[in-house]
């Protein structure tokens, strides 16, 4: 069964298709992209959140600690369609893109110690924009930027139960992936050829998330029959740095051509992320 399930997650990675190019803003542009926090459709559905939900039905790429409540064997397969709406005072456009999400797999080894195993391929951040501009003048041309790529994770990790019942969580990161920002010039004179400049990062590195889930406190509160699972989380994900090759490369009518190549480094900042969460019951 779980040969079968792993064959079709490949099956929709390898058929999933972009309906448009642009399925962001312009502003991920910047930086590494717009970040993906959460993956799964339960965690997407209260915004990305979760970090301190214990949750034995899904596997929680937010926080390592959560698997210390794994029941049994859990494998799932993403994938999401995104509608973006852009407007301005002039303009506005309806963007619609289907993506593979990746996959996660789980397995307890330990329900007494809270000893749980997991490992998966994520998408850690994503580039996605498609800008068009006009400049007239006595020469004028259009400019177009584009830009598609992005990192993913590929994660393996465990979670314990410390003393006094605080689940802690380690995760094994390795990051890899690739940018490619696009720029596009079309004269509006036919006897004038287009040009075409792209620079392309391919990064990769090893980082870690660590994290942890204090036990139930909801015990505190008087009324115990309004208030349950009252826990607090936190996670913390760390890049120390990552490799990246640069590519410049100029394309013409009639060539291509790698202008320059350069081996540089990459920062990401660190993220930190803290929450509380409790079931409240009404008569």
């Amino acid at each position: 069964m779980i040969i079968k399930n792993i064959l079709l997650s490949l099956l929709v990675l390898l058929f999933s298709i972009n309906v448009f190019s642009q399925s962001s803003s312009s502003y991920t542009r910047f930086g590494i992209g717009d970040l993906e926090h959460s993956t799964s459709a339960r965690k997407i559905g209260i915004g990305q959140l979760g970090v301190s939900v214990v949750d034995d039905n899904s596997l929680s790429t937010i926080n390592p600690a959560a698997w210390f409540n794994m029941k049994g064997t859990r494998f799932g397969v993403d994938i999401s369609y995104n509608g973006l709406f852009i407007s301005d005072e002039n303009n506005s456009s309806f963007y619609t893109e289907t993506d593979f999400k990746g996959f996660t797999f789980g397995f307890p080894i330990s329900n007494k110690y809270g000893i749980g195993l997991a490992t998966g391929l994520i998408p850690y951040s994503r580039v996605s924009y498609k800008v068009n501009d006009s400049f007239s003048g006595d020469d004028p041309f259009n400019i177009n930027l584009e830009g598609k790529g992005g990192l993913s994770e590929l994660f393996i990790g465990t979670s314990v139960l410390l003393p006094g019942n605080i689940a802690f969580g380690a995760t094994l990161d390795y990051y890899f992936g690739n940018i490619s920002y696009i720029t596009k010039v079309e004269f509006s004179d036919p006897a004038k050829f287009p040009a075409q400049f792209e620079k392309l990062n391919k990064a990769s590195g090893f980082g870690s998330t660590v994290g942890l889930i204090l036990p139930d406190i909801s015990g505190l509160f008087d009324d115990k029959e309004f208030i349950s699972n009252f826990h607090f989380g936190a996670a913390l994900k760390y890049i120390p740095e990552m490799d990246a090759d640069t590519l410049y490369i100029a394309r013409s009518f009639t060539a291509e051509d790698t202008v320059k190549r350069a081996n540089t480094t990459m920062y990401v900042p660190y993220r930190l992320t803290t929450g509380l969460s409790f079931n409240i019951y009404s008569n």
